[in-house]
């Protein structure tokens, strides 16, 4: 798994970056069910700078698990790592400029499952996995482009993710199939 650690800083600072995001989630659902759960702001440009924030973050993740790769240093999942950051990197930058509705729901739902779908990729029986190169990272990041921009453009295509103000069975179905995903790695 872990291919080089004459480093230790590396595995520290990985580990860190783990129980941070871990905290960060666990007190944000704490306080979402107890002294905010009452609170709700929506402000379009702020959801848009946070959302611009956590794709770069993804695409800053990515580059730097590439470099990793290719000086041999990480973990034998750089790329598939990689390309579940930069897919999920890309659906969500491209959701955080559609206005509220279908499109808007599509694309982050589109997120989840793919970067959920990529991130189990990390099951894949070793003689696979060392198949997957920089050129699979690219491919996916077009592919992700393609994909967005096809549900900007033709939006009638796709099911519909709203009904009322509440989510519809295709837009929870999305979500909880990525979510699975993303919790089995």
């Amino acid at each position: 798994m872990i291919k080089s650690l004459k480093n230790s800083s590396d595995l520290y600072y990985l580990v860190g970056v783990i129980i941070l995001s871990v905290s960060i989630h666990i007190f944000s659902l704490i306080a979402s069910r107890t002294f905010l759960s009452s609170w709700s702001l929506v402000h379009y440009p702020l959801h848009t700078a946070l959302e611009i924030g956590g794709s770069f973050i993804a695409f800053l993740v990515a580059s730097s698990l590439i470099v990793l790769e290719k000086n041999g240093r990480g973990t034998s999942y750089n790329y598939i790592i990689a390309m579940a950051l930069l897919g999920m990197g890309i659906f969500d930058g491209f959701h955080s400029f559609v206005h509220a509705g279908k499109e808007f729901v599509l694309l982050h739902s589109m997120a989840t499952l793919w970067g959920g779908s990529l991130f189990v990729l990390i099951f894949l029986p070793r003689p696979l996995r060392t198949k997957i190169k920089l050129s699979w990272c690219m491919g996916i990041g077009l592919v992700s482009v393609a994909l967005c921009l096809l549900v900007i453009s033709k939006p009638h295509i796709f099911p519909n993710m709203l009904r009322n103000g509440q989510f519809t069975m295709w837009a929870k179905a999305l979500n909880i199939m990525g979510g699975i995903f993303l919790i089995l790695t």
